[in-house]
This record gives structure tokens, C-alpha cells and sequence, in this order.
């Protein structure tokens, strides 16, 4: 069983957005995979799945909505990849769930606000024995601004993070597709989907070497 934990203790930056392409494209690649939900108020992953599952979608995603991640690691063991969106403002929670993960991706938009809370996370991590170079940021429903997305990512790669090449621009595209049920690796737009998948396909690559 591997876990790929998607975390981050601040609303907006994608984390559930990620979660569902990783788990989308992993079972699309053949494994067995569970997507696990660990927002049992909003539960947006899990209704996404079932409204994929409605739609007749491909590949189809097993979902379930977790209060306790001792019970989410229980019932993981055995699937060969799970996919964890983790809850808000949830920090033992997060911690457990990142103690137990193979990569935790943490999203994070450019603005000094959202980099701030990013940074933060990764911090508290590290400091609580998550090891480094487990940690995988990406720059999430960014603007169209080159030089704030570099600046971005210097800034993480300064407090000794890895952040992914390539960003997820913030699409009316790739929120059309996710109203679909779909994932936004299958919007309708090749370019879209392109960056989506390098970024995607990084996330595998760092869990590989993690």
C-alpha cells in the first residue's frame, strides 16, 4: 500500500482539485485505488466520485468519506494506491496522515498570503519528524503572471522544498470539467490537460524517489 497525501491547512489552493487527478490517473494507469476523503462536512471528493460513477466516466474511482484516519489506514491496507484529500484546519490529523504517506503534495497558490500558510505546513511537518524530502509542493490556480509564479517558487525552494515545474493555471477549463465529474487531466482543451499531466506525472516521479 502507498499513500499519497494531499494536504494543507488553508482553503482555496486545490488540494481536492489534485487529489482527484492523481487518483484519476493512477487508476487510469491500472492500480487499484482509493480515494479517501478525510472532509466529512463538505465531503467534495466523495460526491464528485459519485456523481463520476453516475455519469458512466473512465476510469470509474472507488471514494469513501473518513472521520478518523486510524480507520482510513485500517481499511487502506491492502489497496495499492490511496489518495487522501485531507480535511481543513485539521493539524493532528494532517500530521498522522503525512506520517503514514509516501508524499505528502501540499498546494499552494503565489500570493504572500497562501505561500505564507504553505511554508508553515511544511515547517510544522519537518519539525515533527515528516522527513523533507517527502514533502512535494505545487503551485495551484495560479495567475498568468510568469514572474509571480517564479518568485513563487523560489521562495520554497529557498526554505529547502521541491516544487514542481510548471504550475496549474486557474481555468474556467479546468472548472468546467470538474462540474463534469471529470478530473482536470480530461477537460476538453489539450493544452489544459498537458499541465495538468506534468504536474501529475511529477507528483508520481518524487514519490518514486521519496
Amino acid at each position: 500500500m502507498a499513500i499519497y497525501a494531499v494536504l494543507q491547512q488553508k482553503g482555496g489552493p486545490g488540494k481536492s482539485t489534485l487529489a482527484r487527478a492523481i487518483a484519476a490517473e493512477a487508476a487510469r494507469a491500472g492500480l487499484d485505488v482509493l480515494l479517501a476523503d478525510l472532509n466529512p462536512q463538505q465531503q467534495t471528493s466523495y460526491l464528485w466520485s459519485v456523481a463520476r460513477d453516475e455519469a458512466g466516466h473512465s476510469p470509474r474511482l472507488d471514494a469513501t468519506v473518513y472521520h478518523r484516519t486510524d480507520k482510513l489506514l485500517r481499511e487502506a491496507d491492502g489497496r495499492q494506491l490511496v489518495v487522501v484529500d485531507g480535511g481543513p484546519h485539521a493539524s493532528a490529523q494532517s500530521l498522522e496522515v503525512a506520517r503514514s504517506a509516501k508524499i505528502v503534495v501540499i498546494p499552494t497558490g503565489v500570493t504572500t498570503d497562501d505561500l505564507r500558510e504553505a511554508l508553515k505546513l511544511g515547517q510544522e511537518f519537518v519539525a515533527a519528524g515528516v522527513p523533507r524530502q517527502k514533502l512535494f509542493y505545487v503551485l495551484s490556480r495560479t495567475p498568468s503572471s510568469e514572474r509571480e509564479i517564479e518568485s513563487a517558487r523560489a521562495n520554497i525552494e529557498a526554505f529547502g522544498f521541491a516544487c514542481a515545474a510548471g504550475y496549474i493555471p486557474l481555468s474556467t477549463g479546468y472548472g468546467a470539467a470538474m462540474d463534469s465529474a471529470l478530473a482536470i487531466t480530461e477537460t476538453r482543451f489539450r493544452g489544459l490537460n498537458d499541465k495538468a499531466l506534468h504536474i501529475i506525472q511529477q507528483v508520481f516521479d518524487h514519490a518514486a524517489t521519496a
